[in-house]
């Protein structure tokens, strides 16, 4: 069974403020975050402000970028995991690298990558 998760206006708030602190601290501007989400800057500001239904993809990817967990910052995430309508779930990351991997240790929930590189 697939949950279709459907996005409220509180968490679009909560993407906009994280969006604002984030981008105050990381001292990045509309247009790169946009072109790191491989969109347009007019798709972004639509997708935070705009009034379509927020796209779970975007989603994912705006939280990964600013290194969040959708599921522990939104509402309407939080209350379904609450109630037990959704589990949490195994997901799977690929990197590549420009170089050659030469160690990898993980500590939690951090990974840590050495790899050698020819400059």
């Amino acid at each position: 069974m697939r949950l279709t998760v459907e996005f409220t206006a509180q968490d679009r708030d909560v993407l906009f403020d994280r969006w604002m602190s984030y981008k105050s601290k990381a001292r990045i501007t509309q247009i790169e975050m946009a072109q790191k989400l491989s969109m347009s800057q007019a798709d972004f500001s639509n997708a935070l402000r705009g009034s379509e239904p927020l796209d779970p993809g975007f989603v994912r990817k705006f939280c990964h970028f600013m290194r969040l967990e959708p599921s522990d910052i939104l509402p309407s995430m939080i209350e379904k995991l609450r109630e037990g309508k959704i589990d949490r779930v195994m997901l799977t990351n690929t990197f590549i690298l420009d170089g050659d991997i030469k160690n990898v240790k993980v500590e939690g929930n951090k990974v840590f990558v050495e790899y050698e590189r020819v400059l």
